[in-house]
C-alpha cells in the first residue's frame, strides 16, 4: 500500500454518455486520463504526486495545471487543454447573481463556479437542460420549491425545476455540469416569484 492510495481527487470525466463526476484515487486518475477533463484537489501533496507521475507521463499531452487560491484554501486544477480558464472569474451575465465563473465551456457543459461569502446565484430553471452541482470547497445551500439543503457532495436539477444556490460565511467552489451542453445562457429563465421566497 503506498502513501497515496486513500488521496481522493475529484474528477470529471468524458464518457459516453457525456460527463461524470468521479471521486477518483491517485492511480485511477492516470488510468483515466485520456479521458479527464477536470480534476481538483485541496491537498498540496495530491499536486505534488499528481505533478511528478504526470509529467513521467506525458501530463502536457493532456493536462494543463493551474492553482485556485481561495479564501487561504489553495485547490489543485488540472485542466483538458482545450478547456478555457479565466485567471480572474467572469460572471455569468444574470444581473441578480453573485456567481463568477473560472470555466464556463458550452463546448462540453463543464462550469467551475466560485460563490463569494453571503451570496446567491439568480433564481432560475431551464426547459431543456439537465444541471448537477458538487461542492468541492467552502459550504453552499440549494434551495428549491421542496427543499432547503446544504449541497453535501452532488445534486442534480431536472428541467423546469427551479433553484439557487447561496452561502454564508465562507465562499464555495462548485463544478456545474450540464447536459445537453451547448445551450448555455440562452436556456436559462428567471421566474417572477422567487422559489421558496428565498431569491
Amino acid at each position: 500500500m503506498t502513501c497515496y492510495d486513500h488521496m481522493t481527487i475529484t474528477t470529471v470525466v468524458q464518457e459516453n454518455s457525456g460527463l461524470t463526476i468521479k471521486e477518483c484515487d491517485f492511480d485511477e486518475l492516470f488510468r483515466l486520463l485520456i479521458n479527464v477533463k477536470l480534476a481538483i484537489t485541496q491537498s498540496d501533496t495530491t499536486d505534488h504526486l499528481i505533478t511528478d507521475r504526470l509529467i513521467k507521463q506525458e501530463m502536457e499531452n493532456f493536462l494543463e495545471r493551474r492553482t485556485l487560491p481561495v479564501d487561504g484554501i489553495t485547490h489543485f486544477l488540472y485542466l483538458d487543454r482545450n478547456i478555457e480558464f479565466h485567471d480572474t472569474p467572469i460572471p455569468s451575465g444574470s444581473p441578480k447573481s453573485d456567481a463568477r465563473y473560472y470555466v464556463w465551456d458550452n463546448k462540453t457543459g463543464l462550469l467551475l463556479q466560485k460563490i463569494p461569502p453571503y451570496s446567491k446565484t439568480s433564481c432560475n430553471f431551464h426547459r431543456i437542460t439537465d444541471e448537477s452541482f458538487h461542492n468541492v470547497g467552502g459550504e453552499v445551500y440549494i434551495c428549491l420549491p421542496e427543499e432547503e439543503k446544504l449541497l453535501n457532495g452532488s445534486y442534480h436539477v431536472t428541467p423546469n425545476q427551479c433553484h439557487r444556490l447561496y452561502t454564508s460565511s465562507e465562499p464555495a467552489i462548485n463544478i456545474i455540469l450540464t447536459n445537453p451542453p451547448g445551450l448555455g445562457i440562452s436556456d436559462h429563465y428567471h421566474p417572477k416569484k422567487c422559489v421558496r421566497q428565498l431569491c
